[in-house]
């Protein structure tokens, strides 16, 4: 069985921007697309998991989604499977090779 076989649904992938109102003061938030339909595996975790990686803190994190490596997502980034939204808490190229990755998601509820 392929990698490709496994990613058997769809997501969208946003990242922030702020914009500064006329007046020069106050930013606003825009979650703006960078990867639309992007074929992947979103698996949930039993309860909630921790991991742990070198040198971060510890991640609490809901479900991980397995996909083709993307290079320019980051970690804050946010995930839209359908109406419900993910906060990336930690991107792994788990193939060492940029070639697959894996995000520890964390589900953001009434986003």
């Amino acid at each position: 069985m392929s990698f490709q076989s496994l990613l058997n649904q769809s997501i969208t992938i946003k990242s922030v921007a702020y914009t500064v109102d006329s007046m020069g003061g106050q930013q606003t938030a825009t979650w703006t697309a960078i990867h639309s339909n992007i074929k992947c595996r979103f698996n949930p975790i039993l309860g909630r998991d921790m991991v742990y990686l070198d040198d971060k803190k510890t991640v609490w994190a809901s479900h991980y989604v397995f996909l083709k490596y993307l290079s320019d997502i980051k970690e804050g980034d946010r995930v839209y499977l359908g109406t419900r939204v993910f906060e990336i808490k930690m991107i792994v190229d788990w193939d060492e090779n940029n070639d697959k990755m894996k995000l520890a998601v964390v589900e953001i509820p009434n986003a």
